[in-house]
């Protein structure tokens, strides 16, 4: 790295709690003195993978369009992009085209099309593992377009990186496959493994959205604590829409709101089942699921009829921002059973919506939600029940939780998240920072 290196000192462990899981490193040498970058942001993804990263773009080309200064933003993007990304850039953001075959084998190409095909990315990659073979999901190399763009940071906005000199920030998201190994084939594991690990220890920095994720990284990859850096993901304020009322005018109805992709460990079955518990406690409660529908979601829907809930639940699918937003703005609460989640975005979406939340009692999610919140125990129904039961029914429960999580997002804002960026990538090429960005890279950089 041209004019420095960075050298990662003292320990994360040796901080006090509040303190963990943010990133503290210093210069051996000097840096080079401030001048204008250019950064690229990755965000080539398939259809298939819409949803959280998109979220995660989306709030980066907000975040990157608001900052002043010199610096230069270029978001790598196919030609989908300009639906949902273009309205966002402005200033010093601008989105690079790139075809959607663009640096990727014949194989390749063919297994992108099936997995987009597919809804389950792991039944695609295990349906085509015997014809095509590991080398389909070789770490693939640079396509050269970086380079010939002349950045000086790359910044791996999905999983999906690929290796390259440019100084990078990678951004794994979570490690799903670790931790709930049934929903990925053999094949599309080891990919995964290889991939994540390869592009962790290619990447200057490593960025998490908890101190949980955090620790979780460093534990599994031995990434040293001090090269992972904590951001957490802002809800996102979309560019207007039409057709905000397509779903929305029909729901007359006091509802639930469940958002995510019907994968196996968001555990809409165990939702189903706490679902039936409060109509035999002859509760009327109706629960609307959006999010796309996955190969699991005929596992759900056989459920809804044996427990006979079709006029309790409505899955309106993928819907767009817009309207997710109005569903937001009109649900009684919100509920999330998920058993595994890498930040729990609908939790702070519905904070900053001022709607009541009963969530999941796991590790990550009592990191981003705290005391603002019901939980429940997502392997237990009745555990579950009785919590929607108390957002369903308990007014002063609902104003206590909507003004705890007014509070918790109150300063988690895109402004803040995209100034954090900002001072990594300068860290990452080596260049001289300003106060603020100094004071940006120290604890606490969580909600606390």
């Amino acid at each position: 790295m041209a004019g420095g290196t960075a050298a990662r000192t003292g320990h994360a462990s040796r901080l006090p709690d509040r303190y963990r899981g943010v990133l503290v490193m210093t210069f051996s040498g000097s840096p080079l003195r401030q001048r204008a970058l250019r950064v690229a942001l990755d965000v080539r993804m398939p259809r298939s993978q819409w949803g959280g990263v998109q979220q995660l773009a989306q709030g980066l080309a907000q975040g990157m369009s608001g900052l002043s200064g010199d610096d230069e933003y270029l978001f790598l993007g196919y030609p989908d992009a300009v639906s949902w990304l273009d309205p966002l850039l402005a200033g010093r953001a601008r989105r690079v085209e790139v075809p959607p075959a663009h640096g990727r084998s014949g194989r390749r190409r063919l297994y992108d099309a099936l997995v987009a095909r597919s809804p389950s990315v792991a039944s695609a990659a295990g349906r085509i593992a015997g014809s095509l073979g590991r080398s389909v999901l070789s770490i693939p190399n640079s396509d050269g377009l970086l380079e010939s763009l002349g950045v000086d940071v790359v910044h791996f906005v999905t999983p999906q990186a690929y290796r390259t000199g440019v100084p990078s920030l990678y951004q794994p998201l979570d490690l799903l496959h670790v931790h709930v190994p049934e929903q990925f084939s053999t094949l599309h594991r080891h990919y995964r493994e290889t991939a994540y690990r390869t592009f962790c220890e290619q990447a200057v920095v490593v960025a998490s959205m908890t101190s949980w994720g955090r620790e979780d990284l460093a534990n599994h990859f031995g990434i040293d604590l001090n090269r992972i850096a904590v951001v957490p993901l802002p809800p996102v304020n979309a560019s207007p829409e039409t057709g905000a009322e397509q779903h929305t005018g029909r729901l007359t109805e006091r509802y639930l709101l469940y958002p995510a992709q019907t994968w196996p460990h968001k555990n809409h079955l165990g939702l189903l089942e706490a679902l039936a518990i409060l109509r035999d406690r002859n509760l009327e409660v109706r629960i609307v699921f959006t999010g796309r529908k996955t190969e699991h979601f005929r596992a759900i829907a056989r459920r809804v009829e044996e427990l006979r809930l079709e006029g309790r639940v409505a899955f309106l699918g993928y819907v767009d921002d817009t309207e997710l937003r109005e569903l937001y703005r009109r649900a009684t609460g919100l509920v999330f059973p998920s058993r595994f989640e890498g930040w729990g975005l609908p939790i702070v979406e519905a904070f900053a919506s001022g709607i009541p939340v009963a969530c999941s009692d796991i590790s990550v999610l009592r990191e981003v939600a705290g005391d603002a919140v019901a939980y429940f125990d997502p392997a237990d129904g009745t555990s579950m029940a009785d919590a929607i039961a108390r957002i369903w029914t308990d007014d002063g429960l609902c104003e206590a939780l909507r003004r705890a999580g007014h509070e918790r997002v109150r300063h988690l804002t895109w402004d803040r998240a995209a100034r954090t960026y900002r001072a990594l990538y300068r860290r990452i090429a080596g260049v001289e920072l300003t106060d603020e960005a100094r004071w940006l890279l120290q604890p606490p950089t969580l909600i606390a």
